[in-house]
């Protein structure tokens, strides 16, 4: 089958579409979707690229409007453990493991976090319902480093981002789904940063700014003098 057949790279058809990021190759990309939304699972076979799928090319190509429209399609058309298994799949060849990318946290859903994809992300979350927990390790911790999303935001010094990710701005209706400040790095292969919050993350990387921005959100004034 032509659409099993690995390159050099190990990559599929489909990916080699959606990494040409020509509008043309984007274009067929999205007609190949809506005809076969399994396709969205494809995954780089055995090698540097292994685990990436075709949501960790779009969100990386900056592709957030064909992103989002090829998830409502298999949303909308795969079974919802189909579609969960294609939130969580993790991208960890060898090329996931140097900086920067080591903090980018190999799921869907921390890549769409780290290239600011707010759309997407509120797609995803309004589908998964309280079956998407962005503070559970065992839904999103990286394989590699342990991070959850929020600790691929502060490790990559994105603190607009984490600001969002803990107020959800601009969906009321996704409270419950904010991340947390006291949810800690997970196991990973790399056990560096495991157990830390995030500003325990950003003390340990020596982000003087991150670390105010973090204590200014969790901090709580119980008694002020003054006006």
């Amino acid at each position: 089958r032509y659409h099993e057949h690995e390159d050099v790279t190990a990559a599929k058809p489909i990916h080699a579409l959606l990494i040409a990021n020509t509008p043309s190759a984007i274009a067929l990309s999205s007609h190949v979707i809506r005809q076969v939304p399994r396709h969205m699972l494809d995954a780089h076979g055995d090698g540097m690229f292994y685990g990436e799928n075709c949501l960790h090319v779009l969100c990386a190509n900056g592709r957030e409007a064909e992103a989002c429209a090829m998830f409502d399609v298999v949303a909308d058309q795969l079974p919802r453990q189909e579609v969960h298994r294609l939130l969580r799949m993790q991208a960890v060849g060898s090329f996931f493991r140097s900086p920067p990318v080591d903090f980018y946290g190999s799921t869907p859903v921390s890549y769409a976090c780290m290239f600011g994809m707010k759309e997407l992300l509120g797609k995803m979350l309004k589908w998964g319902g309280t079956e998407i927990d962005l503070n559970d390790p065992k839904q999103f911790g990286c394989h590699t480093s342990g991070f959850l999303p929020i600790h691929c935001l502060v490790a990559s010094k994105l603190p607009r981002m984490v600001d969002w990710l803990l107020t959800l701005r601009g969906h009321p209706d996704l409270l419950a789904s904010r991340a947390r400040l006291n949810v800690r790095v997970a196991e990973g292969a790399n056990m560096r940063f495991h157990e830390l919050t995030p500003l325990q993350l950003a003390t340990k990387l020596g982000d003087h700014a991150m670390f105010r921005f973090l204590l200014k959100k969790s901090a709580k004034a119980d008694w002020r003098w003054g006006p």
